[in-house]
């Protein structure tokens, strides 16, 4: 073969190579541009999520087998929240400081900790306030740093597909974290389901220095020139979105130990989990598409209007059947309004040059404010009326403020 067959081989071979580029590249910006950091997120957050689903469900229903009332864990999940408000800020300085990644990385050396002090807790008696605090420092560094990276890198017009990645593997997670940490913890013990999270948070570490931080670090956080008030939609949206979130996952399975499942509730959830987040699983990729060709405020609408009739639904759930139904119902619901906020909410942090970690942290602390007056109200009504119906009177006010979800305006600065 001469010289000039070679050249001429080569320059097809890059003619082809060209133009398979310019097919893929408009339609998925990630796989040239920035595959490293978001496959670098995707890995992370199937490895988190997995950890997280394996134990995170059941920390109220571990504490209450240890012998805590349902009142003191109430009480638990309120210095949690109220502890998040103080400790926003301070994650929002470490995160400008080392950048979002770094601070990922000490998120889940902490919430490693968190884990080990419950794993002790029968032989160390370590006090639950200190574990409240310890775990609302995990989640207040993971959150404003994730949202950050995440908000970051993701590319404009596709952020509805890579968000329907992250969502997958996050679903991915959440089906076999639920199931797998449920019959560990009864076969064996919970103690064991925690051990597993443990070291699945520590593989989660891998994936995420293999590319720089996103954002320029050693940033010094100010707030002169940012006014909440012209973002007061965004931001009430945002703590509606979050304390219902709070309400449909966390509480609501924790009623399910105290009322319907009370005997081998660790396998029972986790197995309904599993099955309705497979199931939602079909409508992720449908809403992507559909937020990217800008109908998510359609799909938003009409998804908090049936998430509002779903939590009033839960009121008159009495069987494992009914579980199973409210939660297939949910699920698929949850994906149809949260992934166009969610999208939303990125668009809008990149609407605000300068301050897109003090808006993302202002969100979260807004957010917390509501959730720790659920817990509030969760705790002065246990005084007066039984465990099972102070539970029952926060879905009824999750249908509320499920309404509230739809407040999010469509542009920045709460224009039209």
């Amino acid at each position: 073969m001469n010289n000039g067959t070679i050249q001429l081989q080569k320059a097809k071979s890059k003619m082809i190579q060209k133009k398979i580029n310019s097919l893929l590249q408009p339609r998925h910006f990630w796989r040239s541009v920035d595959f490293d950091e978001l496959s670098e997120i995707y890995t992370s957050i199937l490895l988190r999520s997995l950890a997280t689903s394996v134990v995170g469900l059941f920390i109220p229903v571990y504490l209450y087998g240890l012998g805590y009332s349902v009142r003191t864990i109430f009480a638990f999940f309120i210095v949690f929240f109220i502890a998040r408000i103080v400790i926003d800020p301070l994650s929002a300085l470490i995160v400008g400081r080392i950048g979002p990644k770094h601070t990922i990385a000490l998120s889940t050396i902490s919430n490693i900790i968190v884990l080990l002090m419950l794993l002790t807790m029968k032989d160390l008696a370590w006090p639950l306030y200190l574990i409240a605090i310890t775990y609302s420092l995990t989640n207040s560094m993971f959150f404003i740093a994730f949202h950050t990276d995440f908000s970051k890198i993701k590319h404009t017009k596709h952020g509805g597909k890579e968000l329907g990645y992250v969502t997958i593997l996050e679903k991915l997670g959440g089906i076999a974290g639920p199931l797998i940490g449920g019959v560990i913890a009864t076969i064996y013990s919970p103690s064991y389901t925690i051990v597993l999270s443990i070291v699945l948070f520590l593989a989660s570490l891998i994936p995420l220095f293999l590319t720089n931080e996103p954002v320029k670090v050693h940033q010094k956080l100010t707030l002169k020139g940012f006014k909440i008030r012209p973002h007061s939609r965004e931001i009430a949206s945002y703590a509606c979105l979050s304390a219902e979130n709070v309400i449909s996952v966390l509480l609501w399975n924790f009623y399910l130990s105290l009322a319907i499942f009370v005997t081998s509730p660790y396998v029972k959830i986790g197995t309904v989990v599993a099955i309705s987040t497979a199931l939602s699983l079909l409508s992720v990729q449908f809403v992507g598409r559909r937020v990217d060709a800008k109908k998510g405020r359609l799909l938003l609408k009409r998804g908090v209007i049936v998430n509002c009739l779903i939590h009033l639904g839960r009121l008159f759930v009495a069987s494992p059947v009914g579980v199973l139904i409210t939660n297939i119902l949910n699920d698929p619901v949850t994906v149809m309004y949260r992934m166009p906020f969610v999208k939303q909410f990125y668009d809008f942090s990149d609407q605000v040059p300068g301050y897109r970690i003090v808006y993302i942290a202002a969100n979260e602390m807004f957010g917390n404010i509501l959730k720790a007056c659920v817990w509030i109200g969760l705790y002065i009504a246990s005084a007066y009326v039984t465990d099972i119906t102070a539970i029952k009177g926060a879905f009824v006010f999750a249908a509320i403020i499920s309404m509230g979800i739809a407040l999010q305006p469509t542009k920045v600065n709460n224009q039209p």
